[in-house]
């Protein structure tokens, strides 16, 4: 049989980078590379304030997080319960964790359920898949036979009397989401669009005279008509949303829209294709 090798990657350019700091997500960054070309104002004149362009930012975070199942903050998950499955425990006790991704998991536990701790895994034997936020508990050299055994066979006994399944044995401590200096820029760049296209459809409303599409003026048999397209920013909007994937007045609900970044996303970290938003 083959050896497996494991493969260690380390970026080498000092320009660019696959990863930005959450920090780096202000009004300033949208504007300059998503608005590019744009300064907005509000209705008394003054340039719109950098806690607008963070609000928009933030309700962009949520939405994506609520449309995808993704965790971009990170949140700190205690106790929480899953089952155990005899195939699923032979197989170095494999765990799908509810919040994705993962970043590291602090402890793993097993419980019964009258709430008595049977073992707590050393956490060097965790192998996780941080993407998708699966693990297994993989023991170290010299200590595979006791961890599946036990002591006398004395070791999560159920095993030995015949039972498969137990429904909340293992309690899971771990972090999910981001950190917040190793977003990938392929999340950030969805983050920015949807905070954009929010924006974008705000702003619309203060182009010219509100509700009006068309205007004329005629003097001495002279005339002057000029229409607006409603709304205003029509075109970046719609470039975004098929950039994304999401349906729109123009867009309609076509399949082949489903392979946008949102959906590239859920693929990527859930393994499950948003069919709509």
């Amino acid at each position: 049989m083959p050896a497996t090798a494991t493969a260690s990657v380390r970026q080498t350019s000092s320009r660019f980078s696959a990863l930005m700091s959450l920090d780096d997500l202000d009004g300033e960054y949208l504007l300059d590379n998503y608005l590019t070309g744009f300064r907005f104002e509000g209705a008394d004149g003054q340039e719109l304030s950098p806690i607008f362009y963070d609000e928009k930012i933030a309700n962009a975070i949520a939405k994506l997080e609520e449309i995808t199942g993704i965790d971009v903050l990170e949140r700190d998950v205690v106790s929480e319960k899953h089952d155990y499955h005899t195939t699923d425990y032979m197989n170095y006790a494999y765990v799908q964790l509810f919040r994705i991704p993962c970043q590291s998991v602090s402890e793993v536990r097993a419980v019964y359920p009258t709430g008595q701790t049977i073992q707590v895994f050393p956490s060097q034997w965790v192998r996780l898949t941080v993407e998708h936020s699966q693990f297994h508990l993989v023991p170290t050299s010299g200590s595979l036979a006791q961890v599946l055994l036990g002591g006398g066979n004395g070791y999560l006994p159920f095993i030995f009397s015949g039972l498969s399944y137990l429904p909340g044995l293992w309690e899971v401590d771990y972090v999910s989401g981001f950190a917040p200096d190793a977003v990938p820029r392929e999340v950030a760049a969805v983050i920015c669009k949807l905070a954009s296209i929010e924006v974008l459809t705000l702003m619309s409303d203060l182009v010219g005279p509100l509700g009006v599409a068309s205007t004329s003026m005629g003097i001495d048999g002279m005339s002057q008509s000029m229409a607006r397209q409603l709304p205003a920013f029509k075109a970046r909007i719609d470039a975004y949303k098929v950039d994304l994937g999401l349906p729109g007045p123009t867009l309609g609900v076509d399949p082949k829209y489903g392979g946008g970044e949102i959906a590239q996303l859920r693929r990527n970290y859930v393994g499950l294709v948003a069919a709509s938003v």
